[in-house]
Formats: structure tokens, sequence, C-alpha cells
């Protein structure tokens, strides 16, 4: 009995260490292929299968405990079979008709090291089908896949209802090869819910998330959800300029007031110090209490935040951890920039650094500009009028860095700067910006800053290729928002031949940049008005001006209007812009008009002199008036001067020969007196 209880504990444990053994294996094994999963391209109704036609279409994926292992599985061969037995197959030719039932004879061959495990799963995945094993060993399977006929639906006899979480639903169609009506039920889809509206449970703040909820009307499932915190929903002027500047206005003592005001900026400017006391640009406390003036401003303008040294840095560092506000800005001077890193790093807020201090600056100082806010995971610099000339913009784009200036509200800086290309403009004088920007209504989309255009390969050496963002994923309203959030937006990359409806679009809402695959199939378009000052009789007789395309050619532009900003009537001048609509095409093909501006420029009206008129008199002349001599007579020529010689003598003869005659009656005379 003990020798017989020994040898079953033996057995036991044998048993035991081979099984542990196995698993072992097992577990060891990446290679040992436990499941594959079978598709089969059907065959549809009407198909003539014959024997050129082309082998069935297969697609395998196989899978190890690891998951799936691309490149396991080799096709060996695929057939369609009349007939199949594990080491062959009768082919099968004939036409194919819809519902019944298909086989396609298959035979896999593993990979490299990869085998098949002893008891390998076959499944098939396209729904109207099933496999069957016919021999497999560690290397080698064969199916037999057995699979439906489709019929081929009418797209003009097609009804579908769809299926609910609680309902099924209903295909019908008539077969466009054998004319049957198939009707079929498809199958209760547990997700396919109706839900009601959202119900908010909890108003989202900046500061706070919030919640709602919804419920399905058909079968009662609710759903509740958080809501992301609130971003302030900022004023947008009304304005056919698409992507207009962010206005940020240094706030005076009306911060509050002026935030709950129908027309405000987008951004408000305050100071703050190291007890967090909230200071306006005078230096007077707007409130002892930040939480207060976030929850009374942050709703309908962003709130930015100036701080100056490290303490205050620490203290705005602990309040946004402790309260969560992120939709917000951060401004200190540019030796302040690791304060800046070092919030950001545990925020979600976005950085300014200040370089208005900077007067002309090369592509150099640029670059370390772009290199110091983006090393701070900020976004946008602060630059003087002097930097801001387009140029420099345009470097500054090409980084991936926004430029606000600061600057003072009168028309002539701010709309050459706008014209410069500027995100954003920091001025205390918020009401006149947002009436410049409101001044443009015009028909078509208004293009101050003109989108540049790139090819792929010509892209500058320091342009910053995370900027691009495909244009299936070019959101307009999301851009509208960003962009006072100091993104730089890129789009690309377009192929014009199949997407130049999609260009265009994108570009007629303003992105600082494309990138397109082939610019030269862009027309030639105008990116410039020329502009200088006149001086003329009247407006209507100021010269029309010179434009500028894209190709750097100079057209007159006879259609440009002359547009008054304002008017200096004590000294006969006008600050006035040139306005001209153009076309957009490409291979000849128009795509929309936008309409351009020139910089500012002044008209002065000078009205030519006149001679006076001579007035006439009614005084009588102290002196009588002299006989006017006649003219001379031009002198006559010879024949002339004989003739009149010849008049003088023949005058001669006939005056003596009347004196004969009358000498001769005298004496007659005498002597009949005598006699």
């Amino acid at each position: 009995m003990r020798a017989r209880r020994y040898i079953s504990i033996l057995l036991i444990l044998l048993l035991i260490g081979g099984l542990t053994k196995s698993g072992a294996v097992h577990a060891d094994n990446p290679k040992e292929i436990i499941d594959i999963h079978v598709t089969v391209n059907r065959p549809a109704c009407g198909e003539e299968i014959t024997e050129e036609s082309p082998d069935p279409t297969v697609e395998l994926a196989a899978f190890t405990e690891e998951g799936e292992a691309e490149g396991a599985l080799e096709l060996v061969e695929s057939h369609w079979a009349a007939e199949y037995r594990s080491d062959g197959y009768e082919p099968f030719t004939g036409p194919i008709q819809g519902d019944d039932n298909y086989t396609v004879y298959l035979v896999l061959r593993t990979a490299g090291d990869f085998t098949l495990a002893e008891e390998t799963i076959m499944t098939y995945t396209d729904g109207r089908g099933w496999c069957q094993d016919l021999f497999y060993d560690e290397k080698t399977a064969v199916l037999a896949v057995h699979v439906y006929a489709d019929h081929v639906k009418d797209s003009d006899d097609y009804e579908r209802e769809d299926p609910s979480c609680v309902a099924t639903g209903l295909e019908t169609y008539t077969c466009t090869e054998c004319g049957r009506m198939i009707v079929s039920f498809l199958p209760v889809d547990p997700e396919a819910h109706s839900f009601s509206e959202w119900t908010i449970l909890k108003e989202a703040t900046p500061t706070e998330k919030g919640e709602r909820t919804r419920k399905c009307t058909l079968c009662g499932k609710e759903e509740t959800e958080e809501t992301p915190k609130a971003i302030s929903k900022v004023y947008e002027p009304e304005s056919s300029w698409t992507m207009g500047a962010t206005v940020a206005w240094r706030s005076d003592d009306s911060a509050i007031k002026t935030a709950v005001s129908e027309r405000r900026p987008q951004v408000g400017l305050v100071w703050v110090d190291a007890s967090l006391n909230v200071y306006e640009r005078n230096g007077s406390v707007i409130s002892k209490d930040i939480n207060a003036y976030v929850t009374a401003t942050a709703r309908n303008m962003i709130p930015a935040f100036c701080f100056q040294n490290e303490a205050e840095a620490r203290a705005l560092l602990d309040w946004l951890r402790k309260t969560g506000l992120e939709d917000c800005f951060l401004l200190s001077a540019p030796q302040n920039q690791e304060h800046i890193k070092t919030i950001i790093a545990h925020t979600h807020v976005m950085g300014i650094l200040d370089y208005t201090s900077v007067g002309e600056a090369d592509r150099e100082t640029l670059s370390e500009m772009a290199r110091t806010i983006k090393d701070a995971n900020g976004q946008i610099v602060i630059l003087s009028p002097e930097c801001a000339t387009r140029e420099n913009l345009r470097i500054l784009h090409e980084s991936g860095v926004s430029a606000w200036v600061k600057t003072a509200s009168d028309l002539k800086t701010l709309m050459t700067l706008y014209l410069n290309g500027a995100d954003g403009v920091l001025t205390e004088d918020f009401e006149a910006v947002l009436d410049l920007e409101e001044r443009f209504r015009d028909e078509a989309p208004t293009l101050l800053r003109m989108p540049r255009i790139l090819g792929a390969e010509e892209l500058p050496e320091d342009f910053d290729e995370h900027l691009v963002t495909a244009f299936t994923d070019y959101d307009e309203e999301a851009a509208r928002a960003s962009r006072h959030r100091g993104t730089v937006s890129w789009t690309g990359t377009y192929k014009l031949e199949e997407n130049g409806d999609a260009w265009a679009k994108d570009f007629l809402t303003g992105p600082h940049g494309m990138i397109v695959d082939r610019p030269e199939a862009i027309d030639d378009y105008l990116i410039e008005i020329l502009s200088e000052d006149l001086t003329c009789a009247s407006k209507d007789d100021a010269p029309k001006p010179l434009g500028r395309t894209r190709d750097g050619q100079e057209i007159p532009l006879s259609a440009a209007e002359l547009l008054i900003l304002e008017e200096d009537t004590e000294n006969d001048k006008m600050l006035a812009l040139w306005r001209c609509q153009a076309e957009l095409s490409v291979n000849g093909e128009s795509k929309g008009t936008y309409f351009l501006y020139s910089g500012p420029f002044s008209v002065t009206i000078e009205i030519p002199p006149t001679e006076a008129p001579t007035q006439a008199t009614t005084e009588a002349p102290t002196e009588a008036p002299t006989e006017p001599e006649p003219p001379e007579k031009p002198g006559a020529d010879a024949v002339t001067v004989l003739l009149w010689i010849l008049f003088g003598l023949a005058s001669i003869a006939f005056l003596g020969s009347l004196a004969m005659i009358a000498v001769k009656l005298m004496k007659r005379r005498e002597e009949g007196r005598n006699d």
C-alpha cells in the first residue's frame, strides 16, 4: 500500500512537471500562431467565373500570444472550388447567383520561425461565411472558406431603415442582375441611441470644468460627462477682414466694467504684485482679490498678467496651480523667460515676451527672439512699431511666432502695422482700433495680410514644419479663436489639381501661409497696392495707382477706389487708402475674389491759380484818342512798280490832252465874240 501511494505521488508530480513544462514552452514561444483571421472578397450576383478569372482576393491576419504578428503567414494558393479535400480540389466555373454559397480553397504557410499551434483557431471575419479546416501541421494549413455571394444593389431602388438600440433595421432593394427583391433585417445596434439634448448640470467656468447629462429616448440609457473649462468669449468686430488682428488693451481702472461691455478688447493686460493685487496701467489698484477680478472679467476678455520679478512669478504659479485657470497670458521681459517657462511647465497658460525696447532688428536678432520665446514654451512677442516691418514679421511667422505691436492708436500707424502683417496691437485706446477694423465692410473677404504661398520643396531654412496643418483639418472657426491666443496658422500641403477649390477657400480666410504642391499652377494675383503722397486739385483727380503681383509685375489699377480715412479741412489735407477688388484663379479657373488695400498716404488739395480778368472803365479819356495809323503796305515787286509808273504817265498824258482841248475851246469862244 505504501509503495502504491509513493508511485501515485510520483506520477502526479511527473504530470504537474509535464504540464508546467508545456505551459512554459507555450509561454516562451512568441512565434506560435494561435489564431488566424481570414477575409475573402465575396463574389457578386451575375459575375462569371472562368478558368481565366483571377484567383480570389484573400486577406490574412495572424495572432500570437503577444498580439497580431505581421508577415507571419504566406498565401500559397487560393482558388474557386467545386469540390475539395485535404490534398486537392476541383475548380469551379460558371455564373454566380446572389445569396448562394461558394467555396474558396486556400493553402497557407507560416513564414520564418512562426509555427501553428496544435489548436489554431480559424475565423472568417466578414460576417457572411465561415472557415473549415481540411489539414494543418506546424507550418502548413489547408482551408475551405465558404462565402455567400452578394446581390448588386440598385441605387435608384434602395431603402434603408437603420437599426436602433431596441429595434432591428430593414434594408430593401432590387438586384440589378437577377431582378430579385431583396429584404434584409439589420440586427439591433446597441450603440444606436437616440439621445435628448444635453442638460447642463454644472456650468463650466474659466477655472472649473462643467458637467452635463442626456438620456436615450428609446432605452432610457443616461450619459453624463464633464465639459472643458470655459474659454473667454471674445468680441469679434463686424468686419470683412476675416482674420483681424487681436486687440490687446493696457487696462485702466474701468477694466471690470469694460469686460462686461458689448464692445470690448479681446485681451486685457493688468499688472500683479507678489500679494496678487491687480493694478491698471497707471499704477492704481483695480482689485485686491485676483480671484474676484478673474471671475468678473475672464468670461468675456482674456486676462494677461504682467509680472516683473521672481516673487511675483512664484505667486502667480501657486495661484494658477490652485485655481486651474488656463485661458490667460503671462507677460514679462526676456530676462524673465525662465520664470515663464517654469509656470507654463506646470500649467497650460500662454506666454508673451516684451521686446518693445528693440528698435530696428536684423534677422539674427529676430531668430534669437524666436528661439527665446519658444524655449520658454510661449507663443507671442511684443514689438515696437520700428521693429514691426513686413519682412521682420514674415521671418517671425515662418518661425511659428506670433507678433503683437505696442503702438499708438492713430489710423496711419495702425493701417501700416496691419498691412505689414501684425497679429495684434497693444494699445491704450481699444475703441479706435475696433473702429478701424469695423470700417472694412467689403462684398468679398478683405485680406490685409496676404497669405504667403510656398512650394513643398522651397521651405526656408528656419521654417517650423510643425506649423503646417492639413487643409482637411483646417477649421476656420477654431482658427479665428486660436489667433487671439498666439497661433500662427499655416495650412497644407494642397494638391492643386485635386483640391484647388479647398485651397482657394482657405486662402480667402487669411492664414499666415500655405504649402502647395505646384505653386506655378496658381495664376498670378495681386498682392500689394503701391501708394505715395499725392497733391491734386480734388480727390477725383487723383491718379490711379500701380499694383504689384505675386510674380513681381507692376500693373495699373484703373478700378482702384480712393477711400478717405480722415480729413484736415483747415489745411486741405486727407489721409487716404486705395482699395481694389482682385481675382484668385488656378489654371485659368476663377476661384473667387478678395479686396486689397494700400498703405495710408496723404492727399493735399491745391487749386491751381488763374489770371484775374481785366475790368472795363467808364471814365472819359484824358487825351483824345488818335486815329490808328494804317498798316504798312507790303513792298511791291518790279511789275507792280512799272504798272504804277505807266498809270502815272497815262494820267499825265490824259490831263495834258484835256488841257489842250480846253485851250482851243477858249480861243474859239473869243473869236466868236469878236465877230
